[in-house]
């Protein structure tokens, strides 16, 4: 089984609170999640997540840009205006996240699952 993502983070711009991600192949946009976290004393990745973003059920084509704002706003696709690429927007709600920590997390599940409580 290929576990290799099919969605890569391009860069992040912290002082204007975005994520620029691209689709490296097809795929649907609800398998990622992004984390935020921090870095410890001894330079390693703290243990920690502090908030989480799951991404909307969302197909998405190699190639297609996304943007993860930690604003809010509402989701929207859109095409530029150089090279007509796909552009899909999204919006956190959080507000400033990514002035403030240091590293951004991007995870993918291989598989979920609802589990009800049974009192």
């Amino acid at each position: 089984m290929d576990l290799t993502p099919a969605l890569k983070i391009d860069k992040v711009e912290s002082h204007l609170e975005i994520i620029h991600f691209t689709a490296i192949e097809d795929t649907n946009l609800m398998i990622y999640m992004v984390s935020d976290t921090s870095i410890n004393q001894q330079g390693d990745f703290s243990q920690s997540t502090r908030n989480i973003y799951r991404f909307p059920n969302w197909p998405v084509k190699k190639g297609h840009k996304i943007i993860l704002h930690s604003i809010e706003g509402e989701a929207k696709t859109r095409k530029t205006e150089n090279d007509l690429t796909t552009v899909h927007e999204f919006y956190w709600g959080i507000g400033v996240i990514w002035q403030l920590t240091q590293k951004a997390y991007l995870m993918s599940l291989s598989g979920f699952a609802d589990v009800e409580s049974k009192d």
